[in-house]
């Protein structure tokens, strides 16, 4: 038994680790379908970087050092960046990167000078993260068992009177939900139900736009300006 903890298990932990740990702080919001089609593009691609790795290295241990730091670079990047934004000098592109590059050499090379330590490094990271997906599976459980039964619109009291003393006017602003067109050019989807729906009670559709194109010359220029 011990001697499944000689491979770099704790590469593939990652995958699951990612998804788990991801579900548990977005619980409710995803489906089933989303965080196995993630986990499985998340495994595709730490097997690439290990293939990669050990193409290149020769070793299993090596494979699994390079694949572990980048994957955990490349899917943690977004808390990285965020947890050093108090260090703007730290979180710039042109100090980041260079810095992570620079450590997968350094991991790389102490794997080759010191080999004795990669199987003890390597039980670690197995064990480790043994323990965290555990431990994320077991929060998942116990969110599972103690979820409360969300109020039905029916269980809430209205009062009527307050409603109409009020003018007849109300304006539906639908946050990231595509459009009419959008729906029906991207997805061959009519939402005519909802629009006849509205429309029956007199609503008025008045024109909309997005200023998405602009916010992403503005995101390119300060990336650019970053580097």
């Amino acid at each position: 038994m011990s001697k499944l903890f000689h491979y770099p298990f704790y590469v593939f932990l990652l995958a699951v680790f990612f998804c788990i740990h991801g579900v548990n702080e977005n619980y409710g919001a995803i489906t089933f379908s989303e965080v196995f089609e993630t986990g499985l593009w998340v495994f595709l691609f730490l097997s690439t970087l290990f293939a990669f790795g050990f193409f290149v290295c020769k070793s299993k241990y090596s494979a699994g050092f390079f694949s572990f730091f980048f994957g955990i670079f490349y899917l943690f990047f977004g808390a990285i960046k965020e947890f050093l934004a108090n260090f703007p000098l730290l979180a710039s592109y042109k100090v980041l990167l260079p810095t992570f590059l620079f450590f997968i050499f350094f991991v790389l090379r102490l794997s080759k000078k010191y080999p004795k330590n990669n199987l003890k490094f390597t039980r670690f990271l197995n064990i480790l993260f043994i323990v965290y997906c555990s431990y994320d599976f077991v929060v998942f459980g116990y969110k599972i068992f103690n979820e409360k039964s969300t109020n039905s619109i029916s269980d809430f009291s209205v009062s009527y009177k307050v409603i109409s003393d009020k003018p007849n006017i109300y304006y539906l602003l639908f946050d990231e939900y595509a459009g009419y067109k959008s729906l029906n050019d991207s997805l061959n989807f009519k939402n005519d139900s909802l629009f006849n729906n509205l429309k029956s009670k007199e609503f008025v559709f008045i024109p909309t736009f997005s200023n998405y194109f602009f916010n992403l010359l503005v995101c390119l220029l300060s990336l650019i300006c970053n580097i």
